[in-house]
């Protein structure tokens, strides 16, 4: 690692506008800082090094340095950035399941920010998947260090990962700084996944660096008066996410198949494994085809329910949708 990078960190006190100017002491490194870099294979790049990832160069306000381990290769990769509540509802954790099994068919490096819930699910579902993955801390690397989710970042680097931070090595993590977290990973992100978020849940942040940035953002209907996916209505009313239920066609439209992938055949949910509000659905569709009026008046489901019943039954591929609002049974 260059010099000016540990003496960057070695200064607690040291501001990076400064550090810009130069205004720092070259001469008094913090040795022990040395070791722990050399120790853990921690390196750093800043806007001065040819490395500098080309992406990060289009933005006015990317950071000027960061420090990283593992495959920085991986930043010339396509990236979906996946973000989410850190107490995710059983749908979320679902559709994250759902998701994964079309997302591991193309070329793609997941991308998100090792918080727990949503995000820590994303980078464990990537290692499941075969799919690198890139975690963008929200503090410095020894913070994460001595925390019990060490183990956690030794695997994704022992499976070809990334694991990037924009904070000095020592720094403890603020609310200020998982904002700036999201913004670098939104800037890394060709595209972002929100699977749900509350009103005024802190992933709605990374909405909004995607709407400055023109980054697509995908979702999925949830229920209408459900307080988990408030936050998703109201960023859908701002023309500012997408729904989406068919997952395989939106990643087709952003990134290229696996050449060797074969595809493994996902069998439709049997029905000891449908709910009740799904089994309604299904004996209905087991007769005919139907449409949505048609499903609301046969299995007598609040319109919020059956929409949510509906786009888990479409992503386990138990129904399939002919055009828009009609259904049929998958056989």
């Amino acid at each position: 690692m260059l010099p000016e990078l540990i003496a960057y960190s070695s200064q607690p006190n040291l501001k990076l506008s400064d550090f810009k100017k130069g205004n720092y002491d070259i001469q008094n490194l913090d040795q022990k800082l040395i070791n722990y870099c050399q120790e853990h294979n921690i390196l750093g790049i800043s806007q001065k090094d040819s490395g500098y990832p080309a992406q990060l160069r289009n933005y006015s306000d990317s950071p000027y340095l960061f420090y990283y381990q593992g495959n920085l290769d991986l930043l010339k990769e396509k990236k979906l950035g996946i973000v989410g509540p850190r107490l995710p509802s059983s749908y979320a954790l679902e559709v994250m399941e759902l998701f994964f099994k079309s997302a591991e068919k193309y070329q793609i490096a997941t991308i998100s920010g090792f918080a727990r819930g949503i995000d820590q699910l994303a980078h464990e579902l990537s290692l499941k998947h075969k799919l690198p993955t890139i975690a963008v801390l929200g503090g410095g690397f020894q913070h994460y260090h001595k925390s019990k989710d060490r183990l956690f970042l030794e695997k994704i680097l022992e499976n070809g990962g990334l694991i990037i931070s924009q904070f000095k090595i020592g720094f403890e993590p603020t609310k200020r700084s998982f904002p700036q977290r999201n913004k670098l990973l939104t800037q890394l992100a060709d595209i972002l996944f929100l699977p749900e978020a509350k009103e005024k849940s802190g992933s709605l942040i990374t909405t909004e660096f995607a709407n400055q940035y023109h980054k697509k953002v995908y979702s999925v209907p949830a229920q209408l008066f459900s307080s988990s996916s408030a936050g998703i209505f109201q960023k859908m009313t701002e023309n500012k996410i997408e729904l989406i239920s068919d997952f395989d066609y939106h990643l087709s439209q952003h990134f290229q198949k696996k050449a060797d992938f074969s595809p493994s055949y996902i069998p439709p949910a049997t029905i000891s494994e449908l709910t009740p509000s799904q089994l309604k659905i299904y004996n209905h569709l087991n007769t005919t085809p139907a449409s949505f009026e048609e499903l609301l008046v046969s299995t007598q489901l609040e319109y919020s329910s059956l929409l949510q019943e509906i786009t888990l039954l479409l992503l386990n591929s138990t129904i399939k949708e002919t055009s828009p609002g009609y259904y049929f049974l998958q056989k």
